[in-house]
């Protein structure tokens, strides 16, 4: 963001060579994400726009990394706060998947090995920390993976789901940009100018809350609830009792998740 301030959260840990690589816009892969909580202020202030539509959409993109086919297997995730359609935080952790297996296959793509994740937290460990930094509602890309993952470690630790909404930017990008041959994360960020280094859990996040944002001014809409009444979109939730996903105008899905 132009002009912005970085201002470090207490105890944060960041590293130059992430902050040097989104500075140039490189793709070189970054290193295994650490712990680390970065916060924005914009000397700015007040809301982006296009001229078109003022965005008043507060949400929180997540994105996860799995160490194997198991989707309760979550080694690294990555937050970034939207508020007024500006960044204002970002979260990147790893986790320590229990057991601690890893799939050479899930390791080829995000970077991260055992040793990496050996001093990390377990999800149920981390979680409360996770959960207090998301605001408004979730975004995620492909939100049915991201989303399957949330609840299936939130089962694992026998924890119960959080009351939330979500969006999916897949479903939303198709809405906007209806005609694109794919709807893969590198493809659509590619296509609207977004740099990031892809299967980074916070890169991944950021990318995904940028095509929100633009998706939005895409279809002059202010805020993703808009997207209801406009394009039929059906917005996803978590529940205690389990959950129902986001999709377009003509599906529907609910199922049940574990006992209160």
């Amino acid at each position: 963001m132009p002009g912005a301030e970085l201002v470090k959260a207490p105890h944060a840990q960041f590293f130059g060579e992430a902050l040097v690589n989104r500075a140039t816009g490189g793709r070189q892969h970054l290193p295994p994400c650490r712990p680390s909580i970065i916060h924005y202020q914009s000397p700015r202030g007040g809301a982006l726009s296009d001229g078109r539509q003022q965005l008043n959409m507060k949400f929180t993109a997540i994105d996860f990394e799995t160490a194997n086919a198991d989707r309760s297997s979550a080694c690294a995730v990555g937050l970034v706060m939207i508020e007024n359609g500006e960044v204002i935080g970002r979260v990147r952790q790893l986790i320590r998947p229990e057991p601690l297996i890893f799939d050479p296959f899930n390791i080829s793509i995000h970077g991260i090995k055992p040793s990496d994740v050996t001093d990390a937290p377990t999800f149920g460990e981390f979680w409360p920390n996770l959960w207090s930094h998301v605001s408004g509602p979730l975004v995620a890309h492909n939100a049915s993976f991201d989303m399957s993952v949330l609840r299936r470690s939130l089962e694992q630790f026998g924890l119960r789901y959080p009351e939330t909404d979500y969006f999916c930017t897949r479903v939303i990008a198709k809405l906007a940009w209806p005609d694109y041959p794919t709807y893969a994360l590198d493809h659509i960020a590619h296509v609207i100018g977004i740099e990031f280094v892809h299967h980074d859990a916070e890169e991944d996040a950021r990318a995904c809350a940028l095509i929100a944002i633009a998706a939005c001014k895409q279809l002059n809409v202010p805020t993703l609830y808009d997207l209801q009444e406009g394009c039929g979109l059906r917005v996803g939730r978590l529940f205690s009792a389990g959950y129902s996903a986001c999709g377009g105008p003509h599906s529907t899905h609910t199922n049940r998740g574990i006992p209160a």
